[in-house]
């Protein structure tokens, strides 16, 4: 799969930019996962490991990482 890196970013930002339920941790947490996913060169599906995402994004709750990733994927 071909992603393009600034465009998939770009259309990020374009998104969230008119999303007041979009708080710094959500866009964190993208990041976190956007890195992860990068370095596995954009493979579908690929694994994550939770403890690893949460020390990238610096979100030290379960619970807080949860409800992000639920409204992210909302």
């Amino acid at each position: 799969m071909s992603v393009n890196y600034i465009l998939h970013l770009n259309k990020f930002y374009q998104i969230i930019s008119n999303d007041d339920r979009i708080k710094p941790g959500h866009i964190s947490l993208y990041h976190a996962i956007f890195q992860l996913w990068n370095r596995e060169y954009f493979k579908n599906p690929f694994f994550v490991q939770r403890t690893h995402v949460m020390r990238l994004c610096k979100i030290e709750s379960r619970t807080t990482y949860q409800k992000y990733m639920q409204e992210l994927d909302k």
